[in-house]
């Protein structure tokens, strides 16, 4: 049984439930950069039915609600040993999802609930995938990740369990980017064999409707606009508002492909972003997950990698962003906050693009952005105003002319007075707690342990002294056990044996080392050292003191006591400009009168309406789920997709909490065969796998009783009787694979057989017989009786199985 319910169904958020017989996966997690709590009412209300979740993408989009989520869950656990259902996606989607998470609840009313602390442990809960890896995770269901093109680990989700196979394909590009790779779903012409033909298909919408234009002439009016306001205006200041995703790689590498063309001196490229710094760092090391032509250029350049950047600045604050050495050249900066709902972004717009009309807003989000958002008003304006274009030719850019608008600044302010006082309480709480369960867990580990090594402690050691060990000298202070001189010990009273007699001393009894089938057992607490930033620290107080000829205490520099600490948190905002003191988000009110140009280039990377007519035929899926579109574009595609030939007619577009029953119109059955059957089975290779023609019948387990057994499985056992070859079905010959014309050309050329290409799906063979593919799986051999005729037919005999 397969049913589907959407939490969220919009452009701009994603998160549906699957229920796979009783197993309920939550796929994607998504909220909007403004994030009310009203949007994730449906996710928090299903979250204690959940036993698995599924992230697809590290945009706010897919996962921006999960840390919210996972710290709803821990609060509401049901018993105290419960635990947390498991969270699978990419390793990209992982560390670049948690950047971007911080980025956006940092600049979000949300931040004095969820400290930074939590995001990280959401993200430490999930357990990473390969593409193409599959993997069990609870109920006989199996899920596997293929790529998905659109952000770094994009994922589009294969589920399987028994007869029914679900693939579920938020949003996914079909086209090859100068970053990211295309999807698997569509590559070098073909749909991926182990996604075709799925018993249903979850389908993104987006803005299906839309045609999108070749990425080449995208790039082109990108490029043109950008350059055309500087040579216009040199002084003037062009904003673009990229998400807080992986997808700012994609045009940050082509500003910088760009960049490197100019000719000197090029004008100023920001990239303003408290987490874009990470998220540059981490695509260093995963240009496997990238298309080949970074490979490629990981290969040939000398630099580095594609990612050192020459002409692009990732700064943290605005005022970094200078407008050149003379203070009057233009710049370029790219912001990431898609929507200009909160953050850097909101503020620039409003402090320094809005009034001037030489500025340029260059917008290259259209889906993800919330129409009431700042940047979707500023869409609106110049989707109502740009004047039209012909087919292929992108639409020019347009003056704001005064839009006035009444907009909320986010500013953020440090806790005060009663609040710090809670918030401070709360966190002593929180630590408090966790220090107990961290103690208690410790104390039951080294009872355990102790209790393991003394039944391997020999009779011959009866008269040792023991020592009954608690937790880790190097721990004992951070778990609150005991203090500085205060030691469990146990000496045993040298009165037990006197002819073995011992005086009595501090105990310090070597213990007996295990040793299992490979050497040694070693404990990995055994050998933590302190952490790389423990050790720069020490390094550096070793430098102080040297320099000050003074010492200072270790415990100082264990805890990071340093001044140069001090004075950042004084300063605020660190390397990445992250600020980790207790603040919260005030709303300031203020009116802006909008006069800058602005301009609309599709930069999103997502399939559109074109690609999808072309594509879904060639998967075969039995039943289509609509997700993620306005009910205006969803009804379009629809509309466009039922009249398209080789698309199912059941079609099915769910409302947010509406469950659509999916499941196959089959029917499977587990069955045990019989070794005597086995025996009778003829096995032919078919690639990778063996196949066999099976008639039997079958037999049902009976117990002491003369009854059914309920729990064993019904048995399949060969026809015995004349009775069973009277009834038994008559079946003929199958052939079972499917023939490229490719591999059979090298196999009719092996056995001296003269094979050419005469026109599309058809070999000539010795000149008089054809070889022609009709379909998926068949094939016809046409031509004269004779010779030549059974040779090709024999060999394409030998490229199939019968049974």
């Amino acid at each position: 049984m397969f049913l589907f319910t959407p939490l969220a169904n919009s452009t701009h958020q994603s998160a549906q439930l699957v229920e796979i017989d009783d197993v309920r996966i939550l796929i994607d997690c998504g909220w909007t950069e403004s994030m009310p709590l009203a949007q994730i009412e449906q996710i928090l209300a299903n979250a204690p039915k959940i036993d698995v979740i599924l992230l697809s993408h590290a945009s706010v989009k897919h996962l921006g609600a999960y840390p919210y989520l996972f710290s709803h869950l821990q609060k509401n656990l049901a018993t105290p040993t419960a635990s947390l259902p498991p969270v699978y996606a990419t390793l990209p989607v992982t560390a670049i999802g948690r950047t971007s998470s911080h980025e956006t609840y940092a600049s979000s009313s949300l931040s004095p609930s969820l400290p930074p602390n939590v995001i990280d442990a959401a993200f430490d809960h999930i357990q990473s995938l390969r593409f193409s890896q599959p993997t069990r995770v609870m109920g006989g269901v199996s899920i596997t990740a293929f790529n998905a093109g659109h952000t770094l680990g994009g994922t589009i989700w294969k589920l399987e369990r028994g007869g029914e196979t679900v693939v579920v394909a938020g949003d996914w590009n079909h086209a090859r980017e100068r970053v990211f790779a295309s999807s698997v779903l569509f590559n070098e012409g073909q749909v991926l064999g182990e996604l075709r033909k799925p018993g249903a298909l979850v389908l993104g919408v987006g803005k299906g409707s839309n045609i999108v234009l070749p990425r080449k002439r995208r790039e082109e009016a990108l490029l043109s606009h950008i350059t055309t306001t500087l040579s216009h205006t040199p002084s003037s200041t062009i904003l673009i508002p990229l998400p807080a995703s992986p997808r700012l790689l994609e045009l940050a590498y082509l500003l910088e492909q760009h960049w490197r063309t100019l000719p000197a001196p090029q004008p100023p490229l920001y990239l303003l972003s408290s987490s874009a710094g990470k998220t540059i760092q981490y695509a260093k090391s995963m240009l496997e997950w990238m298309s080949e032509e970074i490979g490629r250029e990981f290969g040939a350049v000398q630099s580095g990698g594609p990612f050192e950047f020459k002409h692009l600045k990732v700064v943290g604050r605005w005022e970094q962003c200078k407008s050149g050495p003379d203070g009057k050249e233009g710049r370029v900066v790219m912001v990431t906050g898609e929507g200009l709902e909160g953050g850097l972004g909101r503020r620039v717009f409003v402090e320094d693009v809005a009034t001037n009309p030489q500025n340029l807003l260059l917008l290259t989000q259209e889906t993800t952005v919330e129409p009431d958002s700042l940047a979707g008003k500023m869409w609106s304006v110049w989707d109502i105003h740009a004047p039209s274009a012909p087919e292929g030719i992108i639409r020019d850019a347009i003056s704001a002319g005064g839009v006035q608008l009444r907009l909320k600044i986010r500013e953020k302010a440090l806790l005060e007075g009663d609040e710090l006082t809670a918030y401070q309480e709360e966190e002593a709480s929180r630590r408090a707690r966790l220090t107990a369960d961290t103690a208690l867990e410790m104390r039951n580990r080294s009872i355990l342990e102790a209790d393991l090594e003394s039944e391997e402690e020999s009779e011959d050691d009866d008269d040792d002294h023991h020592v009954t060990t608690g937790v880790g000298g190097a721990k004992r202070e951070a778990v609150g056990f005991g203090s500085e001189g205060v030691f469990d010990l146990y000496v045993r009273g040298h009165h037990a044996n006197t002819s073995k007699s011992r005086p009595l001393m501090f105990p310090l009894v070597e213990r007996r080392r295990r040793f299992d089938d490979f050497g040694e057992v070693l404990k990995a607490e055994d050998f933590a050292g302190v952490k790389e930033d423990e050790e720069l620290d020490i390094q550096q107080a070793v430098v102080s003191v040297a320099a000050k000829g003074k010492k200072r205490k270790w415990d100082e520099v264990a805890k990071g006591k340093k001044k140069g600490e001090e004075e950042n948190a004084v300063g605020g905002g660190g390397e990445d400009g992250l600020d980790e003191r207790p603040s919260k988000i005030v709303d300031v009110e203020k009116d802006v009168v909008v006069h800058c140009k602005i301009a609309f280039v599709n930069m999103e990377g997502l399939r559109d309406g074109r690609a999808m007519e072309r594509i879904l035929p060639m998967i075969g899926a039995r039943k289509l789920i609509l997700v993620g579109g306005d009910e205006a574009d969803t009804q379009d595609l629809r509309l466009s997709l039922s009249t398209t030939q080789g698309i199912t007619q059941e079609i099915f577009s769910p409302e947010v909490g509406e469950t659509v029953n999916a499941s196959m119109d089959v029917n499977a059955y587990d069955l045990k065969l019989s070794d005597a059957l086995l025996k009778t089975l003829k096995w032919q290779k078919l690639g990778t796998h063996e196949v066999a023609h099976v008639t039997g019948k079958i037999s049902i387990p009976i117990n002491d009783d003369n009854a059914p057994t309920a729990t064993t499985l019904p048995i399949l056992e060969p026809l015995s009787t004349p009775a069973d070859f009277a009834n038994a079905p008559r079946a003929a010959p199958l052939h079972v694979g499917d023939i490229k014309l490719a591999d059979l050309r090298a196999g009719l050329r092996s056995q001296g057989i003269t094979a050419e290409f005469m026109g599309e799906g058809t070999l000539l063979c010795d000149g008089v017989v054809a070889v022609r593919k009709v379909g998926a799986g068949r094939v016809v051999v046409e031509g004269g009786v004779g010779e030549s005729f059974w040779r090709v037919r024999g060999v394409v005999y030998g490229m199939v199985a019968t049974v």
